[in-house]
């Protein structure tokens, strides 16, 4: 899947350089959700957010703030798939913050 879609970047909607960048980050390969990222940064959908917000709570440099920060840019564009938000594993050590807890009670 992710050999196609890098195969056809050209062919692929603005939203799905975040989605496969999400993909990536759930089988490791955090370098190319980098790269991935820096091609949804152009296209500026708003799943970009969310994918950022994955991506602040993996790696090395982990930042629930900074993940907070992302959702809160996804709340500002008016995302409206915030169930994918709930049911994020990746966004899971989030849930003991009053602020993910607070954001998700507003949908």
């Amino acid at each position: 899947m992710l050999g196609l879609a890098t195969e056809h970047l050209d062919l692929m909607k603005p939203d799905s350089h975040a989605v496969v960048a999400m993909s990536q980050v759930a089988l490791g390969f955090h370098k190319d959700a980098r790269d991935s990222m820096k091609r949804a940064k152009e296209a500026e959908h708003a799943v970009l957010h969310h994918a950022a917000a994955v991506m602040c709570l993996t790696g090395k440099r982990r930042s629930a703030r900074k993940a907070l920060a992302a959702l809160r840019r996804l709340d500002a564009a008016s995302y409206p798939e915030w169930h994918w938000i709930a049911s994020d594993r990746n966004l899971a050590s989030l849930g003991s913050e009053p602020e993910f807890a607070s954001l998700l009670a507003s949908r």
